[in-house]
């Protein structure tokens, strides 16, 4: 009886073909040493050093630029009331007549004194300087408008005694609340630990209202 042969199976597979997966680098051991690490106090104590560097360097700083705006703010407008100061005791029933100089000059200081206001605390009180200066200002344009009209003999708009008192009244309330607002402004710089200068020389007579009839 014959007896099934046994055929060996042959491989199927190429020995010449790459394999499918490639042999991977092998990892460095990790270092048994552990490594430092900050404690978390040590990390909350760095951090409230730095903020208090920045705070007291914020505060150095805004001392300075308070006290370097208190220097440009009272120089400025000290000067624009100082241009027309001599009209505030004028007497109104006397011819007023137009300083072109002094009105080009509180011009000018006035659109300057409005450029260095700072937007913070101190804000309201610039704004009511530059009030009080624009009042002069347009007191000053008033008296020349009309003096031009006489001129051009517009008699209807010719300045006469009768518009003297509302210029000169006009000129002295620019000037109180100027002087009213550098007063609170004063103060405020002071609690901020800044220098204010002492306000210009103006007699409080100059500043009363008059009767303009």
């Amino acid at each position: 009886m014959n007896q099934p042969r046994v055929v060996a199976a042959t491989s199927h597979r190429d020995s010449n073909r790459t394999p499918i997966f490639r042999q991977m680098p092998s990892r460095a051991p990790a270092d048994p040493s552990p490594r430092p690490s900050r404690s978390l106090p040590s990390m909350r104590s760095s951090r409230s050093s730095l903020v208090a560097l920045v705070v007291c360097l914020a505060c150095r700083e805004s001392e300075g630029s308070y006290q370097g705006y208190a220097d440009r703010t009272s120089a400025v407008g000290d000067s624009a009331l100082a241009a027309v100061a001599s009209y505030l005791t004028l007497d109104s029933t006397k011819t007023v007549t137009y300083d072109s100089s002094a009105s080009a000059t509180i011009e000018r200081l006035a659109t300057r004194f409005g450029g260095i206001m700072r937007p913070d605390t101190v804000a309201v009180f610039h704004r009511q300087m530059l009030e009080g200066l624009d009042s002069l200002v347009l007191a000053m344009r008033v008296l020349n408008d009309r003096e031009t009209s006489c001129t051009r003999e517009r008699t209807i708009d010719c300045v006469d005694a009768r518009d003297f008192g509302t210029i000169l009244g006009s000129m002295r309330s620019g000037a109180r609340i100027y002087l009213d607002a550098r007063r609170r402004m004063r103060e405020t710089l002071r609690s901020l630990g800044a220098t204010f200068p002492d306000p210009p020389a103006v007699s409080p007579t100059a500043l009363r209202p008059r009767d303009s009839s």
